[in-house]
């Protein structure tokens, strides 16, 4: 089976992992899955460096221990928006729009745009009744 191996990635692919299928089909072998936990095991690793820092490993935390977390800050989340819906729910709210909305209009220069014009118009009334004396 080797021996096939090793024709079928000189003659045809420099890339191994497929040929090996071929390979395994030609040598009429069937191969035998080895059921390993990638994370756990010792050569499923690298580089081999004693002490190194796993990618699913953050300063000690383990994934469950994330997965949790996350859990707990969905459901805050969850609270939160709940108390937001309420809050635009509420009485005062409704009855503080006017109030807030004339903040917006104030702060945002609208009304004074809105004053201009209103003594340009102003202005031009008086000058079309001056010239009708």
């Amino acid at each position: 089976m080797c021996d096939i191996w090793a024709a079928h990635v000189h003659r045809y692919s420099r890339r191994d992992q497929l040929s090996v299928n071929v390979a395994f089909w030609k040598a009429d072998l069937i191969p035998d899955v080895i059921h390993v936990d990638n994370l756990s095991s010792w050569f499923h690793s690298w580089p081999h460096i004693d002490g190194r820092i796993r990618f699913y490993e953050v300063s000690g935390t383990s994934i469950r221990e994330l997965e949790q977390a996350l859990a707990e800050k969905e459901q805050e989340l969850t609270e939160l928006q709940s108390q937001i819906s309420e809050l635009l729910a509420s009485t005062s709210w409704r009855i503080t729009a006017p109030m807030r909305s004339s903040k917006r209009m104030f702060s945002s220069g609208k009304i004074q745009l809105h004053c201009l014009w209103i003594k340009d118009r102003i202005q031009r009334f008086q000058l079309r009744m001056s010239l009708r004396k």
